[in-house]
């Protein structure tokens, strides 16, 4: 009976294994068999373009054939079957690189297709080089104005072809300026580890690490509503607007010397420059954007009220100054004058010199014939 089960055992097992390895060869056979030019197939790049109804325009940009532009739609028809791009697992590499080689194509002057990237496994153009324009890509960065008169000088030519422009849709927010409020500065202690690197202990009488976890957005977050709530009472309904709260931090602040911005760091007897290491330094400013004309009203306002939300132990901060000063190499300096400063540190409320329109950036190809 053993002797049997055995027998059917085996039986079974080689059954089995040519069975698969019938659909392996099946399998096989089919690939082999597959049209390597198969239409249906993704790295086609015009694989589904119907050249009749319209203008064309081929941008190409290749390693080795340079870019260049053709648009000869019998051209384009004839090398649909050829122009094949796939791209490469490298493209999913970190690092800095030209990410713009690829094809683009256009429509009576209008992007329709585009694929880029910096690595290709495929990039097959056909004889499409021996059709070539030369051609230049363009770039203007401009305010809302000067980038619509582009665009219309654009449209009105043959050989011009945007390939990114920004939204104009919108000018609500076309015109900002910025309000910068006094540091917020917490006082810091330090350690030094057992390797010997002096490191942050606590931040306001709390360890760094669980200031860090615990704390600090907290911190951030309550800064910036006091921030918004200030801008909201003095506007008081002066215009509309948006604002956004930037925040920067600050340690072992720079001691300068005022009016010499190259090189201007204050230095002890040795040479070495000097810092303010007992405190770190929260600095918050406001973007205010909004239309012209509003702008211009709210730009007008004393933002000077909300100076009486901060404490920014200035009295201790300038005699911690002093002590510095005096053991620099240019002792003589006058801390009440001004002579010197800290470079992180902000005492007052003050506003950017003047009201800003935003920029926009348009880039387009040109062809040249």
């Amino acid at each position: 009976m053993r002797k049997l089960f055995l027998i059917i055992s085996v039986v079974v097992i080689v059954a089995v294994a040519l069975f698969v390895t019938y659909r392996r060869l099946k399998t096989a056979k089919t690939v082999t068999t597959t049209n390597p030019l198969n239409i249906d197939d993704s790295t086609y790049f015009l694989k589904d373009v119907d050249f009749a109804d319209g203008d064309y325009a081929l941008y190409i940009k290749h390693k080795e054939h340079g870019e260049f532009v053709v648009t000869d739609k019998a051209v384009l028809k004839k090398n649909k079957n050829k122009l094949r791009l796939k791209k490469s697992w490298k493209n999913y590499l970190p690092g800095e690189g030209n990410r713009s080689y690829g094809a683009i194509l256009f429509k009576d002057q209008t992007l329709i297709k585009r694929k880029q990237a910096g690595f290709f496994s495929t990039f097959e153009i056909g004889d499409l080089k021996k059709y070539a324009k030369p051609v230049k890509e363009r770039m203007l960065r401009g305010t809302r104005e000067v980038i619509e008169e582009e665009i219309a000088k654009i449209n009105s030519s043959n050989n011009k072809f945007i390939i990114s422009q920004p939204s104009l849709s919108d000018n609500f927010s076309e015109f900002n300026f910025r309000v910068f409020f006094p540091s917020v500065v917490l006082p810091v202690s330090r350690e030094v580890d057992k390797n010997g690197y002096e490191r942050l202990k606590k931040v306001n009488g709390i360890e760094y690490d669980e200031w860090l976890k615990k704390h600090e957005n907290k911190f951030i977050q309550e800064w910036t509503r006091k921030i918004e709530n200030c801008i909201h009472n003095v506007a008081n309904g002066a215009g509309d607007f948006n604002v956004e709260i930037l925040h920067s931090t600050s340690l072992d602040t720079y001691i300068q010397i005022n009016g010499v911005d190259w090189g201007g760091e204050l230095r002890d007897t040795n040479n070495v420059i000097l810092t303010l290491k007992d405190y770190i330094f929260y600095n918050f400013q406001a973007i205010i954007s909004t239309n012209h004309i509003d702008a211009e009203k709210l730009y007008s306002l004393n933002y000077n009220k909300c100076d009486s939300l901060f404490t920014t132990n200035k009295k201790e901060l300038l005699d911690k100054l002093k002590q510095a000063v005096l053991k620099s190499n240019k002792p003589h300096l006058n801390v009440d004058k001004g002579e010197v400063r800290l470079s992180a540190y902000i005492d007052t409320v003050f506003k950017s010199k003047q009201i800003e329109q935003q920029e926009h950036y348009l880039n387009w190809l040109e062809v040249y014939n």
